[in-house]
């Protein structure tokens, strides 16, 4: 007896049909294509990669000439509901002349016939998005042809079949395809930009972006060199610890993987070992689906660059200048030290600073690229043994003279307010603090006094221009006042730069609010 299919697996095979075919298979082979997914005979890869290499899909299908149409017209991969109401239509007997005629007819676009009441003008502006540039010759004799009654529906039509378009060359037409097919929505400008090389790699990217597995129900994987891709279903948590050369799924060091040569969708299922892990310095998890997460640690010798899966991960790098990459998913980032660069993607994540003794032997600033991108946290246990919600906290200016005494363990906001700049007359532009201007905030009619006993505390600079930088001021040696390793011992120390909407309490169009409350 026959499995029965889930309902998700029907709706996602058909998906794959109604976005690539004009002919439709009836309900019954829908459900038996379905049930291979189903049971495990086939993966959602192997379906759709089947479906869209055939001939049905390569030689009569007109998918791809409405997807240049869009292209050419919207300038834009198209989106689902509207590709899809038109391959409705095209099935109901309309033509693809039809289709552009009603393009044409909505103003605002690139090739609206609104736009352009002048054959000669329309004609300029299709050959600048299909050929790239502007043939006079071959202008005027398109211009004829309309002249002469050919329509521009017609014309826009002819010119959508033509395999290569400077506006919709071949990648990006099975790109806007594929995630049609695959995910069920259209590819973005970002994804179209950043496509993989391969139809296979298009194929597990768009699935991916759907939240389905290309490789069926094992995570995939394929190392060209020190680079590690891992791809398909990721259902529990991969601890991957290079420093100790221990690698579990699921709390378990035996586990399988979908091992693959070529980064595709052929491979074969087989036992994961150590040495599989071996010199690898860069992890690329961004196509990997499920609610695992990456838990990475990294050996001590080379830096490294980690993305992220859609499940999330925690980070732990090494002194070099590392790379991460986070994922819709929460990631949590530890930093150790080295000149990192970080973002953390749409997730609410938790970047998490070194220990303040790092600094003292040379310590480095991370870059944090969208702080602020979700509910991200500043996270100050590390460096100041202690847990600070910056949201909470207010701004001072850096103009004021208050003479407050920043008390130990303490993290302050300063604003600008114009007090670091750089340039002169038109040229005067707002720059980011320096450690000088961080000492020179310190002192009589200064915002801070300087202080009586050891103290670590932190120092967030802002502006509406340069974001923010976090400096942790580490004064344990003249105690009495504080020096920036110029005249005296280094007790300035830049932590991060952050660009983003930093401050999780931003009101209006500041990087943080002007409350002339000091949040200590």
């Amino acid at each position: 007896m026959a499995k029965s299919t889930t309902s998700s697996s029907l709706d996602i095979v058909a998906r794959f049909y109604k976005a690539l075919s004009l002919q439709q298979p009836s309900p019954v082979m829908l459900s038996v294509l379905a049930q291979r997914v189903d049971s495990g005979s086939a993966t959602y890869g192997e379906v759709l990669k089947t479906l869209y290499t055939s001939a049905t899909v390569m030689q009569q299908s007109p998918a791809d000439e409405l997807v240049r149409m869009f292209f050419l017209a919207f300038n834009r991969a198209p989106d689902a509901p509207l590709f899809g109401t038109m391959m409705d239509m095209l099935r109901g007997g309309s033509t693809l002349a039809d289709l552009a005629g009603i393009v044409l007819g909505v103003p605002g676009f690139a090739l609206s016939d609104a736009g352009y009441p002048r054959h000669g003008d329309f004609v300029s502006a299709l050959l600048g998005r299909s050929l790239g540039a502007f043939n006079p010759v071959l202008a005027q004799q398109l211009t004829d042809l309309l002249d002469a009654g050919l329509s521009r529906a017609q014309m826009l039509a002819v010119v959508s079949s033509l395999p290569s378009l400077a506006t919709a060359p071949p990648d990006r037409v099975e790109t806007a395809l594929l995630y049609l097919a695959g995910a069920g929505r259209e590819a973005s400008v970002a994804e179209l930009a950043t496509q993989p090389a391969t139809t296979d790699g298009r194929i597990i990217a768009a699935l991916a972006a759907g939240g389905l597995s290309a490789t069926g129900g094992e995570l995939a994987f394929h190392r060209q060199g020190n680079t590690v891709w891992l791809y398909g279903d990721l259902a529990d948590d991969l601890a991957w610890n290079a420093a100790l050369g221990r690698y579990t799924m699921a709390g378990k060091s035996a586990f399988k993987v979908f091992y693959s040569l070529d980064g595709g969708l052929s491979g074969s299922v087989m036992d994961f070992n150590a040495e599989m892990a071996r010199g690898v310095t860069s992890i690329d998890a961004s196509d990997a689906v499920g609610k695992g997460k990456l838990v990475f640690t990294a050996g001590p010798s080379q830096a490294v660059s980690v993305t992220a899966p859609v499940g999330g991960s925690s980070l732990m790098g090494t002194p070099q200048a590392d790379r991460w990459l986070g994922s819709a998913g929460a990631d949590t980032i530890f930093f150790t030290g080295g000149r990192d660069t970080a973002t953390g993607g749409l997730g609410d994540d938790r970047f998490v600073l070194p220990d303040s003794t790092v600094y003292q032997v040379g310590g480095a600033p991370v870059t944090i690229t969208d702080f602020g991108v979700g509910k991200d946290q500043l996270d100050f246990s590390r460096l100041l043994n202690k847990s600070v919600d910056i949201s909470a906290l207010t701004a001072r200016l850096a103009t004021d003279a208050p003479g407050v005494v920043l008390a130990n363990g303490a993290v302050v906001l300063v604003e600008n307010n114009g007090a670091w700049v750089s340039g002169s007359g038109a040229s005067l532009v707002s720059r980011a603090a320096t450690a000088a201007d961080v000492l020179a905030l310190f002192g009589p009619g200064k915002l801070f006094r300087q202080p009586t006993q050891v103290n670590k505390s932190v120092v967030i600079t802002a502006d509406t221009r340069n974001s923010a930088d976090v400096w942790l001021i580490l004064n344990n040696t003249e105690v009495t006042q504080v020096t920036d390793g110029v005249a005296g011992p280094q007790e300035i120390f830049h932590v991060a730069h952050l660009d983003g909407s930093w401050n999780a309490s931003l009101v209006g169009t500041l990087p943080v609010p002007l409350d002339p409350v000091l949040g200590l």
